[in-house]
């Protein structure tokens, strides 16, 4: 059946442009809630990313926390400066730490950072380092008790422990 073939009257119906125009607003609906869809996962997807970076960057200024402490349990001339950061790279990202020896009447400290491409995790620790007149448990040279900042944000007040 050719265009020319129906009858005029069908193109007179009152109905026929309330359906099209009923399809078009259908059309309308399904395309926004797709693009909003797309949108709020491409959001979630962004945050996820961006909190998967900061578990490492974090993961990476503990490692660098953990390295200055053991060399400063076991090597006697670590640090070499108290002002000089100690870059090491683990995996995809670095790590650095910087170190203040202990002495008789002060802690030493530790200032640790943890980067990746995007991202970076800064951390201070303070380390009680027991005399050595304690006795220290087999395999370890000294105690270390160390209280440290996350650095998380204003609403975390409280130091860690370790």
């Amino acid at each position: 059946m050719l265009l020319y073939d129906i009858p005029q009257s069908a193109f007179r119906n009152p109905h026929s442009g309330m359906a099209y125009v009923a399809v078009l607003v259908l059309l309308m609906l399904m395309t926004t809630l797709g693009l909003a869809f797309l949108l709020k996962a491409g959001i979630e997807a962004s945050a996820t990313m961006q909190r998967s970076e900061s578990m490492r960057t974090q993961y990476l200024a503990e490692a660098a926390a953990n390295h200055a402490m053991w060399r400063l349990l076991h090597e006697p001339t670590f640090p070499a400066g108290e002002d000089i950061y100690t870059m090491h790279t683990l995996g995809d990202g670095r790590y650095g730490y910087k170190v203040r020896r202990h002495t008789d009447t002060t802690f030493a400290t530790v200032a640790t950072v943890g980067a990746t491409s995007g991202h970076a995790t800064k951390q201070s620790y303070v380390l009680y380092v027991a005399s050595a007149v304690a006795e220290p448990p087999p395999g370890m040279s000294q105690l270390v008790i160390a209280a440290y900042d996350t650095d998380a944000g204003g609403s975390d007040k409280t130091p860690k422990c370790r």
